[in-house]
């Protein structure tokens, strides 16, 4: 979970005393005589943490671009750091709370909580009530048990069940029983899932809501593909147009009036975050760059386009250390 709660300072830098014990820099990475951290070497000092909000900005464009037909949301856990996300919601984002942390972190922000999809999967009754106090109106579920949290929910309030497919039926009646709104279904798929399986899902969600207009009358009006397009940055134009376009033809959006969601964070800001350490610079994850900003790592926020370019090697190759 990637979560950096603590913002810069106007100037773009927040300075921060970092005392022996702290978390050091990765020790996977070598030090300068080549030598990975032993047990008994000291902490190394926290690198800076360099955000590159035009980068960002960028790549959530793009891949709008690639994908006009379909509302993309930012996951901020990805990277919950209120100079990013209010970047973003300027630019007319909208997000999605996938942990307990990012919401209020958004509302700091001063994001407008109707944008927000809430699918936190460990989320119960009172935080999820918490969360429609808000504003929070559209909220993802796992359990068809969990739908009675949501029975005497406010107006406009509705659900998106991710259940497999050939449970959604059941819980669709057992919601309508119940006085609550589904609004649709997101998609379950585990992490690593391929194209094509990504695409028989979407299949399957299709025909389940079939089902559902035909024995009942009530038509489901969203499909969300959750985190399933999000990736290494260098994905980004070509693959997810071809995927986008497959997708489009599954689900016929034109004329099924079905909304189609995703969320991307990992992919966004990938290769927009920079480890600075003395004249050392490298690339970092989200969830890297989110655990040094909480243990306090000096934060480098860049408006504008400033820093020396990736290199080529660098630009055709991602992984998780960066």
């Amino acid at each position: 979970m990637s979560i950096a709660t603590r913002t810069a300072r106007p100037n773009g830098a927040t300075r921060t005393r970092v005392t022996a014990g702290a978390v050091a820099m990765d020790p996977a990475l070598p030090r300068r005589d080549g030598r990975r951290d032993g047990p008994h070497d000291a902490p190394r000092p926290l690198p800076v943490v360099v955000i590159d909000l035009p980068r960002v900005a960028h790549r959530f464009r793009e891949l709008r671009a690639a994908l006009p037909w379909m509302d993309v949301r930012f996951d901020a856990c990805a990277l919950a750091h209120p100079a990013l996300l209010a970047s973003l919601a300027a630019d007319g984002a909208g997000f999605v709370a996938t942990h307990e942390s990012a919401l209020p972190v958004l509302q700091r922000t001063g994001v407008d909580p109707a944008r927000v999809l809430h699918a936190d999967r460990w989320a119960r009754g009172s935080r999820r009530r918490d969360a429609w106090e808000a504003g929070v109106r559209l909220f993802v579920i796992d359990d068809a048990r969990d739908l009675d949290d949501f029975a005497g929910a406010p107006a406009g309030v509705a659900v998106l069940l991710r259940l497999h497919p050939l449970l959604v039926d059941e819980a669709e009646s057992r919601a309508h029983a119940l006085g609550v709104r589904v609004a649709g279904l997101s998609l379950r798929l585990p992490g690593d899932a391929s194209s094509a399986h990504l695409l028989d899902t979407v299949d399957a969600a299709m025909a389940a809501r079939a089902r559902i207009a035909r024995s009942t009358g009530r038509r489901l009006g969203i499909l969300d593909l959750g985190p399933a397009l999000d990736g290494p940055p260098t994905a980004y134009p070509h693959r997810l147009a071809a995927l986008g376009r497959s997708i489009r033809s599954l689900v016929a959006p034109a004329t099924s009036q079905i909304t189609v969601l995703a969320s991307a964070g990992r992919g966004v800001a990938a290769d927009a975050i920079t480890l600075v350490t003395g004249t050392a610079e490298r690339y970092a994850d989200p969830a890297t760059a989110s655990a040094l900003i909480d243990a306090g790592a000096e934060v480098v926020v860049l408006r504008a386009r400033r820093r020396i370019p990736r290199p080529a090697k660098a630009r055709s190759t991602w992984t998780s250390a960066g």
